[in-house]
């Protein structure tokens, strides 16, 4: 037999030994011991999977929960939530210095005070950069800010108008590049005017063509998800954040890149080169304005004169301003979509909100006063927590001679890190952390202040945190005053599946948009308190009431008078022709003709339509949950729900009648709020008796407070003076209780049919009439049921048909229908079963 060679005989033990050694290190080392899943000990090949998943930060948080508070991810990486660690790890000393996965996540060349690993470099940075972006200084933006984000709401209305929804997703993001733009070169993209197209223009100089652009427009034609469009600015963020998460996590593999051409990451690196593009784009029209010899005021001054003075190279000013570009933009419009998403799932805080927002004042207001709104502050603070754009980890390095965390002793050059993810969404520090509440911040425990950190912590803070608090208080502010009945879309398959929290770093939607609609959006913008007010008096005087109205009706506009016009020859042969036709039609036509005309103001006996069965149980199967019409705002703050519930049957009923007095001429959100205050907030009659909402609390209100409090409904200078008018007879003649007939409650000042058949039914349980506001009027007119001129007629037209066990639902089917689908103004018969099945006349035509 052979001699074995001595170099193989090393070659095998050498095979043998690596693993022993490798195993003892393992054994042997500080991390071995703390708690992990066993994997972790080896390898960091799951939490790579799940980073590039966009599921960093929740897989991090699901380890915490089965581990405790302080658990291995990777070998050599340990991530904590217990505070004092935070402290430590991101102490102002910045003895804990950044490790090399910023440089990689955003590219190594490119220093910034983002990524660099240096103290010194940073410090110098943070000087020439904090103070100009420093809350006080950035007052002098604010009203740069405040005509972008009306720019902003604008476009919003327009696209609610035109498409019947919104994707609020693409405008926060507009709104935030064009801010950025605006603020640190004088000048915005434009895409609050141009859309997404205006962002590649303001992007390249005339040489370059359109084709030949990075990520370009040619490349970018709109897609349908669902029948809805998505847009390119889409592809554009969702490339341009997973080429940075793939950087960061094979930092080798995208070098090799510029060498081998791989068609992986050629979209990436694609959307890459455009936000480098964008910053040499707007230093160059920054240039040409101070050569224009009109400098702008930039928050980027400071950088422009170390440029002059040779303290920066112009390609450091060009990194920060890249850097301001992907940290500024996507980062805002991320929180303010989950924020408006959040608030427009829930009505009552949806309702809380709009009545915080509406003590601003009508004719316009800054953002000094709008910091004074408390529950605004909530919201946002609420938003942050659990959507701040920044939830993941972000690692640092254990300094020279180790240090004391959690419990453990970690040796030099151990990552470690916590995130805010985690810290947010500890149950021992905020109750149901799960879930969106912002009254937990009326009174924030000195727990929840420390573990809060959505803009990072120590000398390392965002430095863009002041920015992005304005940007939030006025989109959110702006956004809920134009559309106060806000609801998140079912058009195109939006769901709540496209709103699942996506990690690339930078926290985002997975469907990367936010469908919202709402029908306020082709109302005009709101007047003011006063003239609203006037224009109710003169209407109220100008009436000549023969019978108890009710309010709306009383300040309801009057019918236009159309100028008569004596009409020509050929118009009067025109119209001969036409009667000749319709005559000879009319035969056929009435077989099958739902429209029934009554005009008299006694008991009508008026034909059930043809098919109205059918119309009927479409209606319902709309307003049933998962129905197109399901979830209107009367659903939950119709005046029937707006009683409380822990008051007294009697004091219920009053309430009752109160909400149905308040309602006329204001939407459901606004008299939900305006209800809420009355029970919360007016004052006692006497010493020593309750506050809200009763019968001699009314009575002994001073008018102008109780005005105050119902400012924010439709007329309420003249409904304060019904309510106390009204509170003084049911206390003298029906024992502070509110009448149990109709003639008793027509009877009560401001109260017509409408309201005392809807009150009836809802106080006393008893249904006597239809209630038929101007959705029911407007709707069964709009079907062809009838052709009435008034409310009142339309009651009695379907009194005289309907079976009498439909008469207490039917206000609430089609009061919701006509928010929903059937609305005022645009209406979506695409989405009714009505239209779809033709047998809806206004569909029809």
């Amino acid at each position: 037999m052979d001699r074995v060679s001595p170099m193989l005989i090393s070659v095998v033990w050498l095979l043998l030994l690596l693993p022993v050694v490798f195993t003892y290190r393992l054994v042997r080392s500080p991390t071995s011991k703390i708690p992990g899943p066993s994997i972790s000990k080896w390898t960091d090949a799951v939490l790579t999977y799940q980073w590039l998943r966009g599921r960093r930060c929740h897989y991090i948080h699901g380890l915490h929960q089965q581990y405790g508070p302080t658990v291995r991810i990777a070998p050599n990486e340990v991530d904590f939530t217990d505070v004092q660690s935070m402290k430590t790890i991101y102490s102002t000393r910045e003895t804990f210095r950044k490790t090399e996965w910023y440089q990689n996540f955003t590219t190594i060349d490119k220093e910034s005070v983002f990524n660099t690993p240096d103290v010194g470099v940073h410090r110098r940075l943070r000087k020439l950069l904090a103070a100009p972006i420093s809350d006080a200084n950035l007052r002098a933006y604010h009203d740069r800010i405040e005509r972008l984000t009306r720019m902003m709401i604008d476009g919003m209305r327009g696209e609610m108008v035109s498409r019947g929804v919104v994707d609020v997703a693409k405008w926060f993001y507009f709104l935030a590049v064009d801010v950025l733009g605006d603020l640190t070169f004088g000048q915005p993209p434009g895409l609050l005017e141009g859309g997404e197209v205006s962002l590649f223009r303001y992007s390249f100089r005339p040489r370059h063509s359109m084709s030949n652009m990075p990520f370009s427009v040619s490349r970018m034609r709109e897609k349908k998800k669902n029948g809805y469009p998505t847009y390119g600015y889409n592809q554009f963020l969702e490339s341009a954040m997973w080429m940075a998460a793939l950087r960061s996590a094979f930092p080798r593999l995208t070098a090799w890149s510029r060498i081998i051409p791989l068609p992986l990451l050629s979209r990436a690196k694609e959307a890459t080169k455009t936000l480098a593009h964008l910053a040499e784009a707007g230093l160059a029209r920054h240039k040409r304005l101070v050569d224009g010899g009109s400098p702008p005021q930039t928050v980027f001054t400071n950088l422009y004169r170390a440029q002059e003075s040779k303290e920066l190279s112009p390609t450091q000013v060009h990194n920060q301003a890249e850097l301001y570009f992907i940290a500024g933009s996507d980062t805002t419009a991320g929180t303010l979509t989950f924020l408006i998403w959040a608030i427009c799932r829930r009505p009552h805080i949806q309702t809380a909100l709009v009545a915080d927002l509406r003590t601003l004042p009508a004719e316009g207001f800054d953002d000094a006063q709008i910091r004074q709104l408390p529950y605004l502050d909530r919201l946002i603070q609420e938003g942050l927590r659990l959507y701040g754009a920044v939830q993941t980890s972000l690692p640092r390095y254990v300094p020279a001679g180790g240090a004391d965390l959690g419990g453990y002793w970690f040796p030099e050059g151990t990552k470690v890190h916590g995130q805010a993810y985690s810290l947010h969404r500890d149950p021992g520090v905020f109750t149901n952390p799960g879930e969106f509440d912002p009254s937990r911040w009326e009174e924030p425990t000195q727990e929840m202040r420390d573990s809060f950190m959505p803009f990072g912590r120590g000398t390392r803070t965002c430095l863009g945190r002041h920015l992005a608090m304005i940007e939030l208080r006025h989109s959110v502010a702006h956004f809920f005053l134009a559309f106060p009945d806000a609801r998140v879309s079912t058009v195109g398959g939006m769901s709540d599946e496209d709103m699942e929290e996506q990690d690339y770093f930078v926290l985002s939607p997975k469907g990367k948009r936010c469908l919202i609609e709402a029908a306020s959006a082709t109302m005009a913008s709101r007047r003011t308190t006063r003239s609203v007010s006037r224009a109710a008096t003169m209407r109220a005087t100008a009436v000549k009431k023969t019978t108890t109205l009710d309010i709306e009706d009383a300040v309801a506009p009057p019918l236009k008078r159309r100028k008569r016009v004596a009409p020509t020859t050929s118009e009067l042969d025109a119209a001969s022709s036409r009667r000749s036709d319709a005559q000879t039609a009319a035969t056929a036509a009435d077989a099958t003709k739902p429209m029934l005309t009554t005009t008299t103001t006694t008991d009508a006996n008026v034909t059930a339509p043809t098919g109205w069965e059918s119309m009927y149980e479409a209606v319902r199967r709309m307003r049933a949950p998962g129905g197109v019409a399901h979830g209107a705002a009367v659903d939950t703050m119709g005046c029937e729900r707006l009683a409380d519930r822990q008051a007294t049957a009697k004091e219920q009923r009053f309430h009752t009648l109160v909400a149905l007095m308040l309602s006329s001429q204001t939407k459901d959100t606004v008299n939900a709020a305006a209800m809420h205050r009355l029970k919360t907030e007016l004052p006692p009659c006497k010493p020593g008796a309750a506050t809200g909402l009763t019968v001699d609390n009314v009575l002994a209100a001073d008018p102008a407070v109780l005005n105050g409090l119902i400012r924010a409904v439709g007329f309420h200078n003249n409904k304060t003076k019904y309510l106390q008018q009204t509170a003084a007879v049911l206390r003298e003649h029906w024992a502070s209780d509110i009448p149990d007939t109709i003639t008793g409650l027509t009877a009560l000042p401001g109260v017509g049919p409408k309201m005392a058949y809807l009150c009836l039914s809802a106080a006393w349980d008893r249904t006597e009439g239809i209630g038929v506001d101007v959705h029911v009027h407007r709707i069964t007119n709009l079907w062809g049921w009838h052709r009435t001129r008034s409310p009142e007629e339309t009651r009695r037209a379907l009194q005289s048909w309907l079976p009498r066990d439909r008469w207490r639902e039917i206000n609430g089917l089609l009061v919701g229908l006509g928010q929903v689908i059937c609305r005022p103004v645009g209406r979506r018969c695409g989405e009714c079963e009505l239209g779809q099945q033709g047998l809806c006349k206004a569909a029809k035509g």
